[in-house]
């Protein structure tokens, strides 16, 4: 294998790329290969490959979502107030699942039936999302139930792996059968 088949791997390219910022990042702080900072990247990137998961599926369709950021932030002010609402972690999750089926629906309708390109309707639906959580929210929800099990989600453990993780590794399995 050549030098010139490597390098048009993408693949290869890639993960070189990762060990040379991964070399850089760790000379100029020695504190990148902290166990801290690696639960710290775990825990943030998990959710974003969980939406990755989702969207790779969508890409692979033909198909593209501009509102899926501002959905994301939209469910975490809705699970937020259900919960300080009903104090029941199912609910919320309940609520939460419900307004994303909903919101596909309605994507999923606009590019279908209406014959909408997905990259117009989901730019829409993006700034309906953008606007309705404004004013949902009234740029405010604060979390006042203090449930441990619903913390445990966003910043728990499971032996030294954050939960976010596990849960992105749990979900792996079902979108590759998908794929």
């Amino acid at each position: 294998m050549t030098l010139r088949n490597i390098l048009n791997n993408n693949g290869v390219v890639l993960l070189i790329a990762l060990i040379l910022l991964c070399i850089f990042l760790s000379i100029y702080n020695s504190q990148f290969y902290s166990i801290q900072n690696i639960n710290s990247i775990l825990r943030s990137s998990s959710t974003v490959m969980i939406v990755a998961f989702g969207m790779t599926i969508l890409i692979t369709s033909g198909e593209v979502d501009l509102s899926v950021g501002t959905l994301f932030s939209f469910v975490t002010v809705i699970v937020m107030d259900v919960i300080n609402s009903t104090h029941s972690i199912l609910l919320g999750f309940l609520a939460v699942f419900s307004f994303c089926l909903l919101v596909g629906f309605a994507n999923g309708f606009v590019r279908t039936k209406l014959k909408v390109n997905s990259l117009i309707g989901t730019l829409a639906m993006m700034l309906i999302l953008q606007g309705s959580v404004y004013l949902y929210s009234m740029s405010a929800i604060y979390n006042n139930h203090n449930i441990p099990t619903f913390s445990f989600f966003g910043q728990g453990f499971v032996g030294f792996i954050p939960a976010p993780a596990i849960i992105m590794i749990f979900l792996l399995p079902f979108f590759v059968f998908l794929l």
